[in-house]
């Protein structure tokens, strides 16, 4: 049997609750044949599921994923 600590658990926890939508994305994202409307819908959905987390490791992860998508439009336009 593990012991797992207080801490641990709550942050499984806190990342199970807020990033599993994340990992539905990535699925839905990967499939062949996606529309791209669909597709840009889905990295919208993401973008404001994020935008309402208010703690500081949420703000991390919504800056992080800003600067990703930023990159990857400066990548397409050129």
């Amino acid at each position: 049997m593990y012991i797992v600590k207080p801490v641990l658990e709550n942050n499984l926890t806190y990342i199970k609750s807020n990033f599993i939508k994340m990992t539905m994305a990535i699925d839905s994202l990967q499939q062949q044949n996606v529309p791209l409307s669909k597709s840009i819908k889905i990295v919208e959905d993401i973008k404001k599921s994020f935008e309402t987390l208010n703690d500081q490791n949420g703000k991390a992860v919504n800056k992080k994923l800003h600067q990703v998508l930023e990159k990857k439009i400066v990548v397409f336009r050129h």
